[in-house]
């Protein structure tokens, strides 16, 4: 699996959109 580019792409989704920040935090804690 691309799992680097897969983060990139996320991160820089959560950039363009700052409501998801809260939502990108609630995931990583699941990870």
């Amino acid at each position: 699996m691309m799992l680097p580019v897969l983060l990139s792409q996320f991160l820089s989704l959560i950039i363009q959109s700052e409501n998801n920040a809260q939502l990108s935090i609630k995931l990583f804690a699941y990870w």
